[in-house]
């Protein structure tokens, strides 16, 4: 297991009540490939640099988590399927 930090941009529409919806669905992809999820920080809409999927504003959100290291690119195929995601992108870190 490696620990990772990825962040995540998400449909800004998403109400609240949604916006949690969204963040259980974007944890089961972790689970489902044996991680762990060790924090979901959310942060607050910001605009963006250029229009993404016609959006000028995202909701960004950071995960912090545990996985094995050929389980990535499954999570990050199941994270890219989902409609409210804008973009996605996974990093490796050494000490969560």
């Amino acid at each position: 297991m490696r620990n990772y930090e990825a962040l995540i941009l998400v449909n800004p529409e998403l109400n609240e009540e949604n916006l949690e919806k969204e963040i259980k669905q974007l944890s089961q992809p972790i689970l489902h490939n044996e991680g762990r999820v060790i924090s979901f920080e959310k942060w607050r809409k910001r605009p963006l640099a250029y229009k993404i999927k016609k959006f000028k504003e995202g909701v960004y959100l950071l995960v912090k988590f545990s996985a094995n290291p050929l389980a990535i690119k499954e999570i990050e195929k199941s994270w890219k399927l989902d409609e409210n995601v804008l973009r996605t992108m996974i990093v490796v870190k050494e000490n969560l």
